[in-house]
C-alpha cells in the first residue's frame, strides 16, 4: 500500500472454514484511523493450502506460504512481509478461529493513540459451536479474565494485539522459532522487560470459536497442564534463581492443595465445581512439573 496502514497478520493451519469466517468479519470493520491490509500466512503442508484464489474481499489481501512447521516461523514470515512495506505503521495479529467485532481495529488504534503504548491488547471471548455441555457454563472453565480499560499488562497474546511497527523494526524483534508453543507470551514478556508498555483495551473485542471436539474435559485438562507448565518455565527463564524457584514451588503446591480440597467437596456443589477443581489441580500439576524441570512438550 502507498499510504500509512495497518497490516493484519493471520496465521492459518488446517482451518479454512474458520479463516473465511474471520476474513469475512474484517469486511465489516468500521472506518479506522488507518486503512488496513491483511496478510494470511499459510502454514499448511504442501498440497493442503488455504485455496483463497477464488475468494474476493474489499481490502488488500496477500497470501504467503510458510510450509515449514512452527507457528513462530509463520508469524515471523508474516512480519517480514508486513514490515517490508515502509508505509506499514502498525501490525495486528488475530487467530484463524476468531472473528473481530466491527469496531475491533479502531478500538485498538484509539487506545494506542490515547496512551502512546507500543503494544495494545484486548479480550478474547468464547463462542461455542454446536451444543455445549452444561458444565461449561457452570464451571466457567472457558471464561477469560478482563482488566480495567487502558491498564498496564505484563504480557499479551497474538489472538488480539496491535503493535507499533517501529517496535518491531529497531531493534529487530521476532518470535523465537525454537519454541513449539508459547512463543507469543515469551515475546511479549520480553517486550515488557524492555520497558515497553503493554496496554489493555477492554473494548477491542474478538470472539474465539470452540469446535465440539475441544469441548471435552480431557482437552480442557491438557490445556490447563500445558499452560501451568509453560507459565512456570517462563517465570524461571526471565527470573532465574532460587527465589523464583521457591515461589514457583509454592504456587504449584497452593493450587494442588486447593484443587484437591475443592474436588473433595465438589459432589455437594455440582459438576461445574468439580470441573473447576480439576482444572485448578491440573494447573498445579503443570506448574509442579515445570518447577522441577521435567520434560514436557507443550500443547494446547
Amino acid at each position: 500500500m502507498r499510504e500509512p496502514h495497518v497490516a493484519i497478520i493471520v496465521c492459518t493451519f488446517q482451518r479454512r472454514h474458520g479463516l473465511l469466517r474471520l476474513l469475512s468479519s474484517l469486511e465489516r470493520q468500521r472506518e479506522t484511523t488507518y486503512p488496513f491490509r491483511c496478510i494470511v500466512v499459510d502454514n499448511n503442508p504442501p498440497g493442503r493450502d488455504t485455496s483463497l484464489e477464488q475468494e474476493t474481499f474489499p481490502y488488500p489481501l496477500t497470501v504467503i506460504r510458510a510450509p515449514e512447521p512452527g507457528v513462530g516461523r509463520a508469524r515471523n514470515a508474516g512480519l517480514e512481509c508486513a514490515l517490508g512495506d515502509s508505509n506499514c505503521r502498525f501490525v495486528a495479529f488475530i487467530d484463524d478461529d476468531e472473528v473481530a467485532a466491527e469496531d475491533w481495529l479502531q478500538k485498538l488504534l484509539a487506545a494506542q493513540q490515547q496512551t502512546g503504548a507500543p503494544v495494545v491488547t484486548g479480550p478474547v471471548l468464547p463462542v461455542f459451536e454446536g451444543c455445549a455441555p452444561d458444565w461449561i457454563e457452570s464451571s466457567g472453565a472457558f471464561d477469560r479474565t478482563r482488566h480495567p480499560h487502558l491498564s498496564r499488562r505484563e504480557v499479551a497474546y497474538t489472538g488480539n494485539v496491535l503493535l507499533c511497527a517501529s517496535l518491531l523494526r529497531e531493534p529487530p524483534r521476532r518470535f523465537d522459532e525454537t519454541l513449539a508453543r508459547g512463543e507469543d507470551s515469551y515475546f511479549f514478556r520480553q517486550v515488557s522487560r524492555d520497558r515497553q508498555a503493554i496496554v489493555w483495551a477492554d473494548d477491542a473485542v474478538v470472539h474465539e470459536y470452540y469446535e465440539p471436539e475441544r469441548l471435552t474435559v480431557r482437552w480442557l485438562l491438557r490445556r490447563e497442564f500445558s499452560q501451568g507448565y509453560g507459565r512456570t518455565r517462563q517465570d524461571l527463564y526471565f527470573s532465574p534463581g532460587l527465589v523464583t524457584w521457591v515461589k514457583s514451588l509454592v504456587r504449584a503446591l497452593r493450587r494442588l492443595v486447593e484443587g484437591f480440597i475443592r474436588l473433595i467437596v465438589s459432589p455437594l456443589s455440582g459438576s461445574g465445581r468439580a470441573i473447576d477443581a480439576l482444572c485448578l489441580f491440573t494447573a498445579g500439576l503443570g506448574r509442579m512439573w515445570g518447577t522441577l524441570g521435567l520434560p514436557y512438550e507443550i500443547e494446547y
